[in-house]
């Protein structure tokens, strides 16, 4: 039988956990005041949906986006400048702000979210405890993993299908609210070219976000993964802990 473990997780650092959603600067944002301010599609929906004229005002908002997506120009006629034609108060069509650490104009990388809602997928949380665990074993056993497997950790852990990872089952957390983000411009350094590789923005949780989720240890075995047994989650946050520390 397993045993299930409940943790509270905080943030210390801006947390960004890609997925495939993007947020274009062609129609879902617009950037003021040191702030990136959402359109609510629904609001302007609404402002469509109330004018005689809807089809010629969705015609020059589309032509709006056709022509910032198509242009290189630094000035040029763009979704704030709609609304001021149409005299139209930007913030009644804004459905929350993040701050930001720059200028935006670009595309915005979202972090995983479920409908909207920021957080930790379990996996993502499996994936650094399987780093912690692959160090110890490389520590306490001598054990080189960088060889014979088709994925990290493989010669030490198993094969894909038999990987003894199996028996450590760790919940996604809880989601947040949305405004527990920012908008941060990125970048990787280079170690070999000593440079910043080429900035992205993302969407990222903010420090001191909180969190709940659950670690369920299933394991019922004698041998050198007994830190996965339903009663040893003592040893396996001393293994995680020492690697940190480290």
């Amino acid at each position: 039988m397993a045993n299930l473990f409940k943790f509270k997780l905080t943030t210390i650092s801006p947390v960004h956990i890609g997925c495939q959603e993007s947020i274009s600067p062609y129609s879902d944002y617009i950037y003021k005041g040191g702030k990136v301010l959402f359109i609510d599609e629904n609001k302007l929906m609404d402002f469509f949906k109330g004018r005689r004229d809807m089809d010629e005002i969705i015609d020059d908002y589309m032509e709006v986006i056709r022509f910032q997506a198509s242009s290189n120009l630094e000035s040029r006629y763009n979704v704030e400048d709609f609304f001021q034609k149409y005299g139209l108060e930007v913030g009644d069509f804004v459905s929350y702000t993040l701050d930001t650490n720059g200028e935006v104009s670009q595309v915005i990388n979202r972090t995983i979210n479920s409908c909207g809602r920021p957080y930790i997928p379990g996996s993502s949380l499996k994936g650094a405890i399987r780093t912690c665990l692959l160090y110890y074993h490389m520590k306490e056993e001598d054990v080189n993993f960088r060889g014979g497997s088709p994925y990290i950790g493989g010669d030490v852990f198993g094969n894909f299908a038999n990987d003894i990872l199996k028996y450590l089952s760790i919940s996604d957390t809880n989601t947040v609210r949305n405004t527990e983000c920012e908008i941060l411009r990125i970048g990787r350094y280079n170690l070999k070219k000593e440079s910043l590789d080429v900035p992205v923005v993302v969407e990222a949780i903010n420090p001191n976000t909180h969190f709940n989720f659950s670690i369920n240890l299933k394991g019922k075995m004698e041998s050198r993964f007994k830190y996965l047994n339903k009663d040893n989650i003592g040893d396996l946050l001393v293994i995680i802990n020492q690697f940190y520390i480290e």
